[in-house]
């Protein structure tokens, strides 16, 4: 019987691994038991690596999982991690809004300040939408 890992306990935080876009990922988990057969702990994953709540798209491919203690361990917070006390959960909120998601390609895009569509100010510019939920997207004919 494999041993728990150190400072992880039933009924504790844990980083634990998971699949996640193709990739296995560490999140923020809860250990929900461990049973004395086959792959013995048994996880419930509940936020980021980082601790933040999920996201549509930060979650893992599944709720809870079963796991090998070499793929678990003890979860400290952010802020008590050596080297990244810097990088606050207001920083990472920062970072967020400086990216904006491109519909028509799927990649994440770093925002310029450069307005897209027609040249700033230039309202009513012919071929591009000027009101509404869709200012600066370029009219299809």
């Amino acid at each position: 019987e494999e041993p728990l890992p150190e400072g992880v306990e039933v009924g504790g935080f844990c980083v634990a691994t998971a699949p996640h876009a193709g990739e296995r990922r560490r999140f923020k988990a809860v250990l929900l038991g461990v049973r004395s057969f086959g792959v013995p702990l048994h996880v419930k994953f509940v936020g980021t690596e980082a601790g933040e709540p999920f996201t549509q798209l930060s979650a893992p491919s599944t709720a809870t999982t079963f796991l090998f203690a070499s793929q678990v361990s003890a979860w400290t917070p952010p802020e008590q991690r050596p080297g990244e006390a810097a990088a606050s959960p207001s920083s990472a909120a920062e970072n967020r809004k400086l990216r904006v998601r491109s519909s028509a390609s799927g990649l994440v895009l770093p925002r310029t300040g450069v307005p897209a569509g027609p040249a700033a100010g230039a309202a009513g510019a012919e071929g591009w939408l000027s009101g509404g939920p869709h200012v600066g997207q370029r009219l299809l004919r």
